[in-house]
């Protein structure tokens, strides 16, 4: 339930924004600031962003066996001598680092629907953890890649036409299961 309820925020939110941007004198500046503007991202950010998801994503590879572990049974790792706490403050600065680089390129407010999505989507069709990985991994990619297709075929704004490609998404896919 906690799923849905953070799902349609996302959703009724970038419905909102997508709906106000259609107005001819809306002021683009503070939504740029709250939701982001991926196609006017530097260069500068682009490697920013670049560099930081590198960094992400070694730190998964390197610990990945451990934070399946530390999510399923913490008590493993403590008796196997393992510091949870750092794993978890690790695990914590990696999300803070993602968020942080990633606001600017999607917004303060859009960056929920980016964090719920994905793994909503995936665990509406995955039997295995390791096929929700992949697949939470695979719709990210999908609902951005066609965000911004979208986005630019129509001269939308680019994070909320992300974040309804999800929702839709996350909607077939919850009504798929529920079959």
């Amino acid at each position: 339930m906690d799923t849905v309820v953070g799902v349609l925020f996302a959703s009724s939110l970038a419905l909102g924004v997508l709906l106000i941007s259609l107005i001819p004198s809306y002021r683009s500046e503070l939504f740029t600031i709250l939701f982001g503007d991926i196609l006017t991202s530097s260069w500068p950010e682009v490697w920013l962003t670049a560099g930081s998801c590198l960094i992400v994503i070694v730190f998964l590879i390197i610990t990945r066996k451990r934070l399946i572990l530390n999510s399923f049974a913490p008590e493993f790792l403590s008796i196997r001598g393992i510091s949870v706490a750092w794993l978890d403050y690790a695990f914590f600065i990696m999300t803070a680092l993602t968020i942080a680089v990633s606001i600017r390129v999607i917004g303060v407010i859009l960056m929920t629907g980016l964090l719920i999505l994905p793994a909503a989507i995936a665990k509406n069709v995955a039997r295995s953890f390791k096929k929700f990985m992949w697949l939470a991994i695979g719709v990210s990619l999908i609902c951005t890649l066609l965000g911004i297709f979208l986005s630019y075929q129509f001269n939308l704004p680019t994070g909320p036409t992300i974040i309804l490609v999800g929702s839709a998404l996350f909607g077939l896919t919850l009504a798929g299961r529920e079959k």
